[in-house]
């Protein structure tokens, strides 16, 4: 089934079976009368299961994104075999695209000890720009490595013990998180550091404010290019849902909250403008 995406035989089966113990954890055989009630997926329950799976001080992060993203692969599949319908497939991969999200701001300060997961070829649902923003944002995480969040759960009830995990560093000649069973210097690392240099080459201090007529001049992939490149996962379908049901000024503040926004002085003008212009011209795509 995923011969042509870069998966080994066991991760494959891994989140298949990671998929399917979900599926079948509120659902009766018995009672379903097709191939669709099986596998809708509820976001809530979805998300409930993902935390589940998080001990915070174990290797159980790696299968939290091992299933998040090889989930996206499988509804692939899925629906191009025919065996789900188009309804639930859309469905899914929004459910899918809100719940990554979650995770990347849960995760905003170590994404890049979870980079193996762009090992993989595109998958078929997912653009080749979004699929590349998304790999630079894992990698961009790298020199802030030192520090990191709490997974998933953020209830203010939790205490800051509760909210911080000790870094699980990976030494050099450790073996690689990927599972390639290379060194990691051999392996994710040296990438990483020479996306990193890169970044950090062509990274420059702006010493005047943005105005809005110079954003409106630039490409909307470019807009989206340079929120990613401050640390902000920006999906269409998922901010157009938000700004229908609430200010623009709240979807920028949730930014705030949510990711690890590196955006110099002046930059922060560009993230509000850039919500504003988004806003208007996505808007004839969703009305």
């Amino acid at each position: 089934m995923y011969e042509n995406k870069g998966f080994s035989f066991q991760i494959s089966d891994n989140i298949w079976q990671e998929v399917l113990s979900f599926l079948l954890e509120n659902k009766n055989l018995e009672e379903l009368l097709s191939s669709d009630e099986l596998f809708m997926i509820d976001r809530v329950e979805f998300r409930k299961y993902l935390i589940g799976m998080d001990s915070f001080l174990s290797s159980n992060d790696n299968n939290l994104f091992l299933m998040l993203w090889g989930a996206v692969y499988l509804y692939d599949f899925l629906y191009e075999q025919g065996v789900i319908s188009k309804l639930i497939y859309n469905s899914a991969q929004k459910v899918f695209s809100w719940t990554k999200e979650d995770v990347l701001s849960a995760y905003s300060k170590n994404l890049w000890k979870y980079n193996f997961i762009h090992n993989w070829s595109k998958p078929d649902s997912v653009g080749q720009y979004v699929f590349e923003q998304e790999e630079k944002l894992f990698i961009n995480t790298f020199h802030n490595k030192d520090v990191e969040n709490s997974p998933l759960i953020s209830s203010g009830k939790q205490t800051n013990q509760e909210n911080k995990v000790r870094s699980i560093k990976v030494g050099r000649n450790d073996p690689c998180p990927c599972g390639s069973k290379r060194k990691y210097k051999k392996c994710c690392l040296r990438k990483m550091e020479k996306q990193t240099r890169k970044w950090k080459n062509k990274q420059k201090t702006r010493s005047r404010c943005w105005l809005i007529e110079e954003i409106e001049k630039m490409e909307t992939r470019e807009i989206i290019d340079k929120l990613f490149y401050f640390g902000i996962y920006f999906n269409a379908d998922v901010f157009w849902e938000k700004v229908e049901n609430c200010s623009l000024e709240e979807v920028v503040d949730e930014w705030y909250n949510r990711f690890s926004i590196r955006a110099g002085y002046f930059d922060h003008d560009f993230i509000k403008l850039a919500a504003q212009i988004l806003k208007s011209r996505l808007s004839s795509g969703y009305s």
